[in-house]
């Protein structure tokens, strides 16, 4: 999953925590869709959609992540 997601990415050179999704990424709808999976899976971690619409980096993925309980 993780490759699908580095394959989306049109700027992969761009990637650090502070890079914002949409502008310096260039993910779209969709590929914002993949990263949100691949973290969910990854950390066993429910994000609802209405969590999921409000990150624009990983620092705030890293963020809610963080916070949440049941995160591994």
């Amino acid at each position: 999953m993780l490759y699908s997601v580095q394959s989306s990415c049109k700027a992969l050179s761009n990637v650090n925590p502070t890079a914002n999704f949409k502008d310096d990424l260039q993910l779209d709808m969709l590929d914002n869709v993949e990263v949100m999976v691949a973290v969910e899976e990854e950390f066993a971690v429910d994000i609802p959609d209405s969590e999921a619409n409000k990150f624009s980096s990983a620092a705030h993925l890293i963020e809610y992540i963080a916070t949440h309980p049941q995160a591994k």
